[in-house]
């Protein structure tokens, strides 16, 4: 009886010393300022009951990551940089553009963004509205055109398109702790709106501890130590590590699978309803549609493909193909841009080492290959849309 008094007593002793260690630890953190190793999108969005989040007005903060340091500036519609009136000035030919982080371009400055790159390689009489948000997934980017895009009467829509806006589309939450819209397809195949009003997100542990925020970053710092942790279940569903050069996660990879299984169906044709719907409501809006697919740097080079052991049932060009599939079936024009990425990457990084994000120069290629669209294949710059004031702005 003694003995099991002394045991019970050391471990509560134990026990106490690491409850007392982790409280220390937290405030020291605090006290610090300690960033964790991922961005948050707590730090620059606000709740949205139709789209989940969206950039709250006139934010300023700062972005710190292993590789790059930027300060973020909004102003009161949620723009990065300048203001942009909803009304279009007079000859003035406006593209609009939409997607996620590599749109926002939270990992370069202001001056070095593809949307700010591209309206300087236009030159005079071109404006460019960015409308990219972190984390947005076609549904939500499709949602955002319609509810605040087409007040700024766009001549031409571009899309930003990447690998995990696929599996995203099917999903009504991103992470554990934040909530977004989500599409299904009626009989027909339209999509139908579900989910709204989206749930209010729950703040992440990583968010709230400083402490377990350090030890998630030292843990995914360290392949084999990540590997433990998640039990070495490797490439099995909800389970990590990634390659390297992927971005995403796990689950959202699984669009690269050759075979053809019943889920990856359902997410490829709610992509694809969203992507028809959008080029209507383009078409319909009197403007042009673009999707600029965004190659993820494991799909550029077959020798990082191999070193990353992806197993043999996925394939680098499944994601490509059927985005290509598609664009011809819907009559979407596609812009491709995988050959000129691995052609640039000879000269120096188009993304991060330890982010998938665009560099400087993967801003200013993808701002290139645009303002190349823009130039020969539309033609010249098309003549700039003139709308009634009672012009339809969105669904």
């Amino acid at each position: 009886m003694v003995r099991k008094q002394v045991y019970f007593l050391r471990a509560l002793s134990l026990l106490v010393s690491v409850a007392l260690v982790a409280i220390l630890g937290e405030i020291v953190l605090r006290i610090a300022s300690y960033k964790h190793g991922r961005v948050s999108l707590a730090a620059f969005t606000q709740y949205d009951p139709l789209l989940g989040w969206r950039i709250a007005p006139n934010t300023h903060t700062r972005v710190f990551e292993r590789d790059y340091s930027t300060t973020l500036e909004y102003g009161p519609k949620g723009l990065r940089g300048k203001d942009r009136p909803y009304a279009k000035p007079a000859g003035v030919f406006r593209i609009l553009v939409l997607g996620d982080s590599m749109v926002d371009g939270f990992s370069v400055p202001l001056e070095d963004r593809v949307s700010e790159v591209l309206e300087a390689r236009l030159g005079p009489g071109t404006d460019v509205v960015n409308l990219g948000v972190p984390g947005y997934s076609t549904d939500q980017e499709m949602l955002m055109l319609e509810s605040e895009g087409w007040k700024y009467q766009p001549d031409l829509v571009v899309l930003f398109f990447f690998y995990n806006d696929i599996w995203m589309n099917g999903e009504r939450r991103i992470g554990r702790a934040t909530f977004k819209p989500v599409f299904k397809l009626d009989e027909a195949g339209n999509p139908v709106l579900m989910n709204v009003p989206v749930p209010k997100p729950v703040q992440a542990l990583e968010d709230r501890s400083k402490l377990y925020a350090l030890i998630r970053d030292a843990v995914k710092a360290r392949p084999s130590l990540y590997r433990l942790t998640t039990f070495g279940h490797g490439w099995t569903r909800s389970t990590l590590p990634m390659p390297s050069g992927a971005g995403g996660s796990a689950d959202q990879f699984r669009v690269y699978q050759k075979e053809d299984k019943p889920e990856l169906r359902r997410v490829w044709a709610i992509t694809q309803a969203l992507l028809r719907r959008m080029n209507r409501e383009t078409r319909e809006h009197g403007a042009r549609f673009l999707l600029f697919y965004v190659p993820s740097p494991v799909e550029l080079s077959a020798e990082e493909w191999s070193k990353s052991n992806i197993p043999a049932s996925y394939g680098p060009d499944v994601v490509v193909g059927r985005v290509a599939q598609i664009c011809r079936s819907e009559g979407i024009a596609l812009l491709e841009p995988s050959q000129r990425f691995r052609e640039a990457r000879k000269n120096g990084p188009l993304s991060y080492a330890h982010d998938i994000h665009w560099t400087k120069a993967g801003h200013r290629l993808a701002a290139d290959l645009v303002a190349e669209y823009v130039q020969n294949a539309m033609g010249g710059r098309i003549e700039p849309q003139v709308r009634a004031q009672n012009s339809p702005v969105g669904r």
